[in-house]
C-alpha cells in the first residue's frame, strides 16, 4: 500500500465535512496542503464554520497534518497534482453534465 493511501483516506473523510459546503471545495483542500506543512490555522477556521465538530472529526484532522508533515516533499507534491487532478476531472464532469 502506498505511504499516501491513508493521508488520501483521511482527507476524504475529513475534507468532506471542512469543505463540502464551500463555493470550491477543491481550492480550500488545496489551500490546505499548499505550503510545507499541513496548514493547520486555515484547518481551524474551516473546523470553526461547524457548529459542533465531533471529536472523531478533529482527532482525524490532526493525523492527516501530522501524516502530511511528515511526507518528503516530492509526495506532498503528487499528493498535490492528485487534489489537483481530481479537480479538474470533476470539474469537466460537471461541465459535460450542464452542457448536456
Amino acid at each position: 500500500m502506498s505511504p499516501t493511501a491513508p493521508l488520501f483516506s483521511a482527507l476524504r473523510t475529513v475534507g468532506r465535512a471542512l469543505v463540502g459546503k464551500a463555493v470550491d471545495p477543491a481550492a480550500e483542500l488545496y489551500a490546505l496542503v499548499w505550503g510545507p506543512r499541513f496548514d493547520r490555522d486555515h484547518a481551524n477556521t474551516l473546523v470553526q464554520m461547524h457548529l459542533q465538530p465531533s471529536a472523531q472529526m478533529l482527532q482525524t484532522l490532526l493525523m492527516t497534518a501530522d501524516s502530511f508533515d511528515a511526507l518528503s516533499g516530492a509526495r506532498q507534491q503528487r499528493l498535490r497534482q492528485a487534489i489537483r487532478s481530481r479537480a479538474f476531472a470533476s470539474l469537466t464532469t460537471s461541465s459535460a453534465t450542464i452542457s448536456a
